[in-house]
C-alpha cells in the first residue's frame, strides 16, 4: 500500500512537471518576451532600447530553457524557465507583470469564496432543518435526537 501511494506521488508531481513545460512552452510560443514587451510598454512604435530595458526589470532577458554561456548549473538555474518554475512549486506565484501580487490576489479570491460557500451552506442547513421537522415528515422523536424543532405559535 505504501509503494502504490509513492507511486501515485510520483506520477503526480511528473504530471505536474509535464502541464508546466507544456503550458511555458505554449505560453512563450504565442507570446515573445518581446511582443509581450511592446504590449506593456505601448504599442507598436517602441524602440529597441526600451524593450531590452523592459525585459531586464522582469526577467525575460535570459534564455528559456539553456543558457549555454553560464558555467556549471547555472546553465539551467540562470533560465526563465527555472526562475518561474521554480517559484511555482513553492507557491510563490510573484507579481504580475503591473506589479500585483498574485498569490495575494488568489488567496483574497479564496476567502471571498469560502465565506460565499459557508453562508450558502448554512442557509441550506437551516431550510434543510425546516422541512426535516414540519409535520409529518419526521416523528417527533427523532426531531428531538437531532435537535430539529418546530416553533410553536402562541
Amino acid at each position: 500500500m505504501v509503494n502504490y501511494i509513492i507511486r501515485r506521488i510520483g506520477y503526480g508531481v511528473l504530471i505536474l512537471i509535464g502541464v508546466n513545460i507544456f503550458t511555458f512552452m505554449l505560453f512563450f510560443t504565442v507570446n515573445t518576451p518581446d511582443d509581450m514587451a511592446r504590449m506593456n510598454i505601448g504599442g507598436k512604435r517602441v524602440s529597441q532600447d526600451a524593450i531590452e530595458k523592459w525585459k531586464v526589470e522582469r526577467g525575460y532577458d535570459k534564455p528559456l530553457f539553456w543558457n549555454g554561456a553560464a558555467p556549471g548549473t547555472q546553465k539551467l538555474t540562470k533560465t526563465i524557465f527555472y526562475d518561474r518554475s521554480v517559484q511555482l512549486f513553492a507557491f510563490d506565484f510573484g507579481a504580475s507583470d503591473s506589479g500585483r501580487d498574485i498569490g495575494y490576489e488568489i488567496r483574497q479570491t479564496r476567502r471571498t469564496v469560502d465565506r460565499a460557500r459557508g453562508a450558502d451552506l448554512h442557509s441550506r442547513h437551516r431550510r434543510r432543518d425546516r422541512l426535516l421537522a414540519a409535520d409529518g415528515v419526521l416523528p417527533q422523536h427523532l426531531s428531538r435526537v437531532l435537535g430539529i424543532h418546530r416553533r410553536r405559535s402562541s
